[in-house]
């Protein structure tokens, strides 16, 4: 009789281990997915962010300035116009940022030349992670350098993209 209490006894410890082995596993199965899904969102934004220095770039050469300079209409935070209604921009980079939306845009004449703008971004599934596109020295992930293009800021540094 004391054996069978005895196995029972071990039944039950076998199953705690092979839960709590199940809990662990999935515990690194999500953590696995969460940074799978963060790298493909980088990879998305970074492609965006050059985009959107390019169109910027474009809608300057055509209009003399930067969305939200003099009379120009602003740039939305959220739908990119008037990049988008325009034709410079069909991307959907503000699908993977922080609300929906670019963080902060800024256009000014800063040299005299209708030429400087910044915009900032998060990344959704991990804020810490943020873009610049930027032709400015202005920004304030910059530095206080002059940037020019589409970087990532991580941990602390920033690259270009």
């Amino acid at each position: 009789m004391t054996r069978v209490v005895a196995f029972r006894g071990a039944g039950w410890i076998h199953l705690v281990l092979i839960l709590g082995t199940a809990w662990m596993l999935g515990l690194v199965v999500r953590s696995a997915v969460h940074v799978a899904q963060v790298r493909a969102d980088v990879e998305a934004v970074s492609r965006e962010a050059r985009e959107l220095h390019d169109a910027l770039a474009r809608f300057h050469e055509q209009n003399r300035r930067f969305p939200g300079m003099d009379s120009e209409k602003q740039l939305d935070r959220a739908s990119l116009d008037p990049l988008r209604e325009r034709g410079y921009y069909d991307g959907r980079v503000t699908a993977r940022l922080a609300d929906l939306r670019v963080d902060a845009y800024v256009a000014r004449d800063g040299r005299g030349t209708n030429d400087e703008y910044w915009l900032e971004m998060s990344l959704s599934r991990d804020p810490s992670i943020r873009f610049l596109v930027a032709r400015s020295d202005d920004a304030p992930l910059g530095g206080g350098k002059w940037r020019d293009g589409a970087f990532i800021w991580r941990d602390g540094v920033l690259e270009p993209l």
